[in-house]
């Protein structure tokens, strides 16, 4: 009886054990996933722009909600990036950093300041300059961060 009863108050201590989250750990990994983003564009590197997005992906901007798959993100990142020559892509502030309780769910707020030249159809260029800002909800899944939304305004210098 002694064994039974010290056998279920070890399981039932090891299920109660909660891991503890290296929110720290954590929060570095998604400032990473954010310098990969400026990366990706300075670099005219687009997948790095898609590459843990979540089958479900949520984007808001101007108003309107859309559901757009991997392959519409990287087409419309790609042209964008293999026909723009970034002179700037850059943090005008620190970005934050959220995490739940568990580390589960995290996110970015972040805002850039964007410039350089656009080649446009017709072989003329025009000025890019604006600032961006976002925020990106990720999940952690099987130990990795999936990007589930992202939120974004844009504005003038």
């Amino acid at each position: 009886m002694k064994t039974g009863f010290l056998v279920l108050c070890s399981i039932l201590l090891c299920f109660s054990c909660k891991r503890d989250v290296d929110k720290e750990e954590l929060e570095a990994e998604l400032l990473t996933l954010h310098q990969n983003l400026i990366r990706a564009h300075l670099t005219n590197d687009p997948g790095l722009s898609v590459q843990n997005l979540s089958e479900n992906f949520a984007s808001v901007k101007n108003g309107n909600i859309t559901f757009p798959d991997r392959e519409e993100i990287l087409s419309g990142i790609t042209d964008y990036v293999s026909n723009t020559t970034f002179s700037e892509y850059r943090d005008l502030q620190e970005p934050v950093v959220g995490l739940s309780e568990d580390g589960t769910v995290g996110w970015i707020i972040a805002r850039v300041s964007v410039s350089g030249i656009r080649k446009l159809n017709d072989g003329t260029t025009r000025e890019v300059s604006f600032i961006c800002s976002w925020m990106t909800l990720y999940r952690r899944i099987q130990g990795s961060w999936v990007t589930e939304a992202e939120v974004s305004t844009f504005g003038s210098d």
